[in-house]
């Protein structure tokens, strides 16, 4: 079975109190490789269906099975987090963005059995980056938070009735199935398997426009979860006057390169 570790994950569950990194928060420019590419997203229709069963040419078939190396200095990976607007205060609160940093992964695609892929990834919870202003103005949000309020968000976010840093250190996918139609460099791949955040693992369905092109796998997409598919409450405070919604939008823009 493929395996599929997808860090992103422990983007999840944040507050919507106010937390933090460094400086301004801007980055030195954000990774997006699929700007690399004219369409990641395309397929090809006339593709064979996808069977692992190799074509009999009498020939011993050789093994196009290839490995990439990802890093985050190269890839991008952040979840969306909404404030509650039912809530009585929510006019005070904000949506919030989280990038995760120092997280590395592989993955290992073979073109002609693409359902035996396997893609694996390590994020630390602590390496959880919030509210940038880069990351912020990526996703459209179109206004930037001080550093001192992206401290206490990241306080929040770390918090036992969230993340709960200090007894969860790592967050992890790992996939039952891929898919894909055999012998595509370039289309979608989808990548179904079990999400463990907190200690409590969930299913999904990840689908990513992919691209095998010049040495290089790039894979982007989103997808989305529930605080409540983690066994989390979303963060709330003042008797639930200032509070998050449920959903949680996953996003990520990968590029590996081949070992």
């Amino acid at each position: 079975m493929a395996k599929f570790l997808l860090s992103l994950t422990a983007l999840s569950l944040v507050s919507v109190g106010c937390g933090g990194t460094d400086g301004d928060g801007t980055t030195d420019g954000l990774p997006t490789p699929s700007d690399d590419l004219d369409d990641t997203g395309s397929q090809d229709t006339q593709e064979p269906e996808d069977t692992d069963d190799p074509e009999d040419t009498g020939e011993a078939p050789q093994d196009a099975t290839q490995s990439y190396t990802f890093s985050d200095k190269e890839s991008l990976l952040y979840v969306q987090v909404y404030k509650d607007e039912d809530a009585l205060l929510s006019s005070l609160a904000h949506n919030h963005v989280i990038r995760a940093t120092s997280w590395s992964g592989s993955v290992v695609y073979n073109v002609d059995k693409p359902k035996k892929c396997e893609i694996a990834f390590s994020l630390p919870v602590s390496g959880l980056t919030p509210d940038e202003s880069d990351m912020r103005d990526y996703v459209g949000y179109g206004d930037t938070i001080s550093s001192s309020d992206r401290e206490t968000i990241k306080g929040h976010m770390l918090d036992k009735d969230q993340l709960n840093s200090s007894k969860y250190t790592q967050i992890s996918f790992t996939s039952t199935q891929c898919s894909a139609t055999k012998g595509e460099t370039k289309g979608e791949l989808t990548v179904k398997g079990s999400m463990r955040i907190v200690g409590v693992s969930a299913d999904v369905s990840i689908p990513m426009d992919f691209e095998v092109k010049n040495g290089r796998f790039y894979a982007s997409g989103s997808f989305e979860m529930k605080h409540a598919d983690f066994g989390v409450s979303p963060y709330s405070t003042w008797g639930g006057s200032l509070r998050n919604e449920e959903l949680l939008v996953f996003g990520f823009d990968m590029v590996g390169d081949s070992e």
